[in-house]
């Protein structure tokens, strides 16, 4: 059961090895700032893009009865030519 030559975990090379983590963690962000910006930019247009296809089909969806009481309709005003 000798040393299997492979590079050893002890506790002097712990804090290199975090530092290390750190660094490339650090160094990835923007790359992944990229994509979470591209996927908030595709969730905004597929938003845009539903509310405009199925907004007069769903107006009503959200507007229950415990929101309160409608407005009474208004009557048409006579225009006077």
């Amino acid at each position: 059961m000798g040393g299997s030559g492979g590079e050893k975990l002890t506790l002097d090379l712990l804090p290199f090895k975090i530092r290390r983590a750190f660094r490339n963690i650090r160094k990835t962000l923007p790359e992944i700032a990229n994509v979470l910006i591209l996927l908030l930019l595709m969730i905004a247009l597929f938003t845009l893009l539903g509310s405009k296809l199925f907004g007069k089909r769903y107006n009503n969806f959200f507007k229950t009865k415990a929101s309160g009481p409608s407005p009474p309709p208004q009557k048409k005003r006579k225009e006077i030519n």
